[in-house]
C-alpha cells in the first residue's frame, strides 16, 4: 500500500536510500522523525497489514477500510513528528480508534444499526 497523505513532501534535495527487512523499528522511527519518508514506507509496509485487519474487522467494507489505513498512517506520520511512539501499540490503539469512529459515525448516519 502507497502512503498517499499529502503531508508528507520530499524535499527537493533528498537522497534515496535503501532500507531492508533487517532494519529495526526504532531506527526506522528516528529517521522518519526527522523528515524521511522512505523509512517511513518501510515502517507503513512493515504494520499495514495488521492495521488493516483490526480496520477490517470492526467495518467490513475493504474500500472502507483501505481509506481508514491511510487515515491512521497518516496521522500516525503526523504524531511521529511531535513525538516517538511505539510501532505496534500506538498503531493498535489508532486502528481501533479510526475503525470505532467510523462506527459511529455510520451509525449516526444510519447507515450501521
Amino acid at each position: 500500500m502507497k502512503l498517499q497523505c499529502t503531508a508528507i513532501l520530499r524535499p527537493p534535495h533528498h537522497t534515496v536510500v535503501t532500507y531492508s527487512a533487517d532494519d529495526r523499528d526504532e531506527d526506522l522511527e528516528r529517521l522518519a522523525r526527522h523528515g524521511d519518508v522512505e523509512a517511513f514506507g518501510v515502517l507503513v509496509e512493515r504494520y499495514s497489514s495488521a492495521v488493516y485487519y483490526v480496520i477490517h474487522a470492526r467495518v467490513g467494507d475493504p474500500g472502507e477500510t483501505e481509506r481508514l489505513v491511510i487515515e491512521v498512517f497518516c496521522a500516525a506520520w503526523r504524531d511521529l513528528q511531535r513525538r516517538p511512539w511505539r510501532h505496534r501499540g500506538f498503531l493498535g490503539v489508532l486502528s481501533h480508534a479510526v475503525a470505532i469512529s467510523f462506527d459511529r459515525d455510520e451509525e449516526v448516519k444510519g447507515r450501521n444499526p
